[in-house]
């Protein structure tokens, strides 16, 4: 039986860090994202999301013991590991926004971690493996204002603010009896959602009290879950 070292341990604990303070500096602006737990991040190895998202069969090293793939979605992969993989996971995208009502528009283009985690064959020979790690499931991130005439006489700037997501951190391990493959995830999703909506009146003459509205939302849950795989060959 293969044991962790401290020094893979600690970088691991680094480079959960860096996920996490990262998703909070992280900079982007979807409007979308003021409802529910915000816009569904894909938080899924660059392969799957290469296949189209297909991730609950896939698994690396099954015929030449190479495996080095880290399949969260599907701890039964756990067990196909022959060396210990670190994998961090950075995901770009680009959004543009535009106006209905004027010819105006917003692009931006967003750099977030997505996940790392980090795989090790307990023992090779008993096809036991296990991996943790941390992965975005959902974000927050706004910032709009919008401007209207109230009366026909002042104008009132409505700012609306928000920002969080929710992440998930898991440990799992898998075993692998033949082309019989099983696993187990557990772990614990952790998020928070805060919103802010300011109401400015701009008058030159009368001055007024603005009207700010928070609201701080944190949720929490573990969660466990199971995965199976087998391998045949399938004849043309």
């Amino acid at each position: 039986m293969r044991s962790v070292s401290k020094t893979t341990i600690r970088t691991t604990a680094l480079f959960l860090s860096l996920l996490a303070v990262a998703s909070l500096t992280a900079q982007e602006n979807s409007p979308y994202s003021r409802y529910g737990i915000g816009d569904y991040f894909y938080g899924q190895h660059f392969i799957h999301k290469a296949m189209g998202g297909m991730s609950a069969a896939y698994a690396d090293g099954l015929t030449n013991n190479n495996g080095q793939t880290i399949n969260f979605n599907n701890p039964a992969s756990y067990s196909n590991f022959f060396v210990t993989s670190y994998d961090l996971g950075l995901s770009i995208d680009s959004r543009t926004l535009r106006s209905r009502g004027a010819a105006s528009s917003f692009n931006s283009v967003n750099f977030t971690p997505a996940y790392v985690a980090l795989g090790v064959p307990l023992s090779k020979k008993r096809k036991i493996g296990f991996a943790f790690g941390m992965r975005q499931l959902s974000r927050i991130n706004y910032d709009i204002q919008n401007g209207e005439r109230v009366g026909g006489v002042d104008s009132l700037l409505t700012t609306y603010k928000g920002s969080g997501g929710l992440n998930q951190a898991f440990i799992g391990i898998g075993k692998r009896w033949g082309k019989f493959s099983l696993g187990v995830n557990t772990g614990y999703n952790f998020g928070r959602k805060e919103t802010n909506t300011r109401k400015d009146f701009v008058n030159d003459s009368v001055f007024y009290y603005s009207s700010n509205s928070q609201s701080l939302i944190s949720f929490s849950a573990p969660f466990i879950n199971t995965g199976a795989q087998y391998e045949t060959t399938i004849s043309t």
